[in-house]
């Protein structure tokens, strides 16, 4: 490892499969976790300028303070007010399909980047994790939708889940999942899950998942989950609403 703030000029190549990776309050983009064709990493980068006129910006990589979270990919980062939260995962050497190995995480660290010592903190481990399919494993999807993270999707080739958790990072613990209807995506990993701004529509778009025959079925369908769907339907019912 490099000592704290040595700039690198490229992406070192253990992050180059990260999917931790997530810009922060303040322009800073953050890179943790990954593999190359040697091995795997529990490193994380930090790269200081995302303006498109910079071309002097390096990659630094960071020591924070603590025992981190092991080695991993498949995983995701959150950020609510500038705290990042690295989520779940495997510790899988690669996400060849089938016949997957490694195991399948369910804890949640935060690293707080308001701070000016940065420190790992574990705030979720897998024991605390809801009934029901399991969130969190290898390649789910993960968003902000105001201070909770919600999950959805995820597993190995024949343990794939549509389930959907919330996280409420202000009581650091596991939450009820917002209300649900309507048909589901089907399962999947690698779909990508967005909040669309100014709403309370969450995007799920494409994925994969394995077909009959174990070929891979690469899917571009696009599910909206209306989160205000219920309150909108409970205005609508309700004899004292605005006319």
């Amino acid at each position: 490892r490099r000592p704290h703030g040595q700039a690198s000029e490229t992406l070192p190549r253990h992050f180059l499969s990260s999917s931790g990776g997530h810009a922060d309050h303040t322009g800073k983009l953050w890179a943790f976790g990954g593999f190359d064709e040697t091995s795997d990493t529990g490193c994380i980068a930090r790269l200081d300028s995302l303006h498109p006129g910079r071309l002097d910006a390096g990659w630094s990589e960071e020591l924070p303070d603590g025992a981190g979270p092991c080695a991993r990919f498949g995983h995701t980062c959150v950020e609510v007010g500038g705290r990042l939260f690295f989520c779940g995962g495997c510790t899988d050497a690669s996400n060849m399909k089938p016949g997957e190995g490694g195991e399948e995480l369910g804890d949640i660290w935060l690293l707080d980047t308001t701070r000016q010592a940065l420190a790992w903190a574990c705030v979720a481990l897998p024991a605390t994790l809801p009934p029901g399919p399991r969130p969190l494993q290898r390649c789910h999807a993960a968003t902000r939708v105001g201070s909770s993270l919600l999950f959805f999707g995820g597993g190995r080739s024949h343990t794939l889940t549509n389930g959907v958790s919330r996280f409420d990072t202000e009581a650091m613990a596991w939450a009820a999942p917002p209300a649900l209807s309507g048909p589901p995506p089907s399962r999947r990993q690698n779909a990508a899950m967005e909040l669309l701004p100014s709403t309370g529509a969450v995007v799920v778009f494409g994925g994969w998942r394995m077909g009959a025959m174990g070929q891979d079925v690469l899917l571009g369908d696009t599910y909206v989950l209306d989160l205000d769907a219920p309150q909108r339907a409970g205005a609508a019912h309700d004899p004292g609403g605005a006319a």
